[in-house]
């Protein structure tokens, strides 16, 4: 993705913000489930002067993807655009 990106932890919550805004675009609440962390909630910033999408599929995608790429370093391809998808 060519966009950049900025994930931060607080606590049980994940933001990950656009990092030439600072701008929250997804944030991410967890868990504690044994040994693991699991989701417990997720909140995507719909101000359209923030952030202009509004695929919740699309983003609940990216939003993973952010999670496996950067944060877990693994190797996985970015989810398509919305655009980019077929009907």
């Amino acid at each position: 993705m060519d966009e950049k990106w900025d994930l931060m932890l607080d606590g049980s919550e994940l933001f990950m913000c656009r990092s030439w805004t600072g701008t929250t675009i997804y944030q991410i609440e967890f868990i504690p489930d044994g040994l693991d962390w699991v989701i417990r909630d997720s909140w995507v910033n719909r101000d359209p002067s923030q952030y202009k999408l509004t695929d919740s599929e699309f983003d609940r995608e990216l939003s993973l993807w952010l999670i496996d790429a950067l944060l877990l370093k693994k190797k996985v391809a970015p989810p398509k655009m919305p655009s980019q998808r077929r009907s």
